[in-house]
């Protein structure tokens, strides 16, 4: 019975893995490729690998998602499910954005001068300029949870 369990299971971390993957691998490549295009002057192996690994907290948060999906559903006028969505969906975005700026503190892609800022600063900052794109992954997380829970 184990078995069966583990297997079910396995597919599910194997396509958040290899979908998240596949999306951070296009983004990395596409900024250091339209950078360079550009002209522009960077750390090019350091840019590339922290703006693929700033995608990994999406698919740790993947399974949160979904199992927070599972529990309160967004159907419905309850209003305390949205509420915690919109709760999972800032601490995820909070959480995205302190690993992103710690990777640019770690690697400096930008070939910069150390910041002068505080990294709450940054971390604020990143938070406040993300904040729309952290609203359309989780979204699009929870619509293709509820398209494959229908079938």
């Amino acid at each position: 019975m184990d078995e069966i369990r583990t297997e079910s299971r396995m597919p599910g971390w194997f396509w958040i893995v290899a979908i998240w993957g596949a999306v951070a691998l296009f983004d990395a490549t596409q900024t250091v490729v339209v950078m360079r295009a550009e002209g522009m002057h960077h750390n090019w192996t350091e840019l590339f690998v922290s703006v693929l690994l700033s995608w990994l907290p999406w698919p740790l948060a993947t399974r949160l998602i979904l199992h927070i999906a599972r529990r309160a559903p967004l159907h419905g006028p309850n209003f305390h499910n949205w509420i915690l969505h919109a709760a999972t969906c800032a601490g995820i975005g909070l959480v995205s954005s302190a690993w992103i700026v710690w990777l640019e503190n770690l690697l400096n892609p930008w070939a910069k001068i150390p910041a002068t800022q505080p990294f709450v600063h940054f971390w604020l900052y990143k938070f406040y300029n993300g904040l729309l794109l952290f609203l359309m992954l989780y979204g699009f997380v929870l619509v293709v949870s509820y398209v494959l829970n229908s079938r």
